[in-house]
């Protein structure tokens, strides 16, 4: 992901997450873009009036370098137009900075998935992004991820278990 958040690179679990996104001109290969004004990424989203003001306080918060670039103009201006909750969310000016957390997707086969959410930026490329999604453990998101990237036929019970790990003795 570049400075803007358009996404230049993905794997087929990520297509699953954002589907299409290889049929998308790369202009519009952009995060925002995807949270703020793709119905089908709105409904994968259970918690999305949280999760997309907490991405928009985090690109506000990296995009002080681009205040003179035409592209970050070009692209807040548009998605101000076509999101009435962008343009209300935008105004409100809030700044927030990345941190790792957990991620939940509701995806239409799968149901819940849940994932580790980490961000990492080469030292030498402080502008790129290499965002990453692992299956939480004690779920069974990764069994669910691995059917749906095979053709495989998803696991019918339980649902969604979360396992407790007892606490280490100290």
């Amino acid at each position: 992901m570049s400075a803007d958040w358009s996404i230049g690179g993905w794997n087929r679990a990520y297509e699953l997450l954002y589907p299409g996104i290889a049929s998308i001109v790369p202009t519009d290969r952009n995060l925002l873009r995807f949270i703020f004004t793709d119905p089908y990424v709105r409904q994968m989203l259970p918690d999305w009036p949280i999760t997309s003001r907490r991405f928009l306080a985090e690109y506000r918060a990296e995009a002080g370098a681009l205040l003179g670039d035409p592209r970050h103009r070009a692209l807040v201006d548009r998605l101000q137009q076509q999101s009435p909750e962008f343009a209300q969310a935008w105004a409100e000016h809030e700044v927030g900075r990345f941190t790792s957390r957990e991620r939940r997707f509701h995806h239409p086969e799968a149901g819940e998935l849940i994932f580790e959410h980490h961000r990492l930026s080469p030292s030498d490329l402080p502008d790129l992004h290499i965002v990453i999604y692992l299956p939480l453990d004690g779920t069974n998101t990764r069994i669910k991820l691995e059917a749906l990237l095979s053709g495989g036929t998803l696991p019918t019970a339980p649902q969604d278990v979360r396992v407790c790990r007892p606490k280490e003795a100290r």
